[in-house]
Formats: structure tokens, C-alpha cells, sequence
């Protein structure tokens, strides 16, 4: 089932779906899913998640601790967080190194 993302307060929710649940605006539609050049999981909220991980300039370790914690909730779940406790935990061994 596709999913369409509330411009009011970015929430996700069936494509049926006449209002979002999250906040009642009715079902404004957004570009359809592409898979490979607009995935649905990527574009919650107001910007997509590789705008904000190359628009703060973060290392791949960084951004892909970002890029799974925006998606859990929309794409693998609980797998998704448990990636990006992998990745916070290499990332907090290098700091240790640095100190």
C-alpha cells in the first residue's frame, strides 16, 4: 500500500486515507513513490533525507545513523533503529579514539 505525506504536518498515511490522523488536513497529494528516485520513507516531513545529511556536510557514518532514524517508522522498523544503533556505536568507538 502507498502512503501520501501530509504537507501541513508531514505525517504519513494511507493513500485511502480522506484526512490525516495526525493532524485532520484533508489528503493533499504528493509526487507519486518512485522507488529509486523518490522513495515515500525518505520524504517525511519538509525536506528529504539526503538534502539535510550532504546540507549539513555529515561523514557516511553520520548520515547513515540519520538516514535510519528518519525512516524506521516508514519502512523497516525496529530492524532500522537497531542499523543505526550499529553505525552510532562505530561512531562513538572512532570518537573515543580521537580523545
Amino acid at each position: 500500500m502507498s502512503h501520501t505525506i501530509c504537507l501541513a504536518c508531514g505525517g504519513g498515511f494511507p493513500d485511502p486515507a480522506q484526512t490525516c490522523p495526525h493532524c485532520g488536513h484533508g489528503n493533499p497529494k504528493q509526487p507519486q513513490h518512485d522507488p529509486v528516485t523518490n522513495p515515500a520513507h525518505y520524504r517525511q516531513g519538509t525536506m528529504e533525507v539526503y538534502d539535510c545529511i550532504t546540507g549539513m556536510g555529515l561523514s557516511y557514518t553520520e548520515g547513515a545513523i540519520v538516514k535510519y532514524v528518519a525512516r524506521w517508522r516508514y519502512k523497516n522498523g525496529a530492524e532500522d533503529l537497531r542499523k543505526a544503533r550499529w553505525y552510532l556505536e562505530r561512531l562513538i568507538e572512532g570518537a573515543a579514539h580521537e580523545s
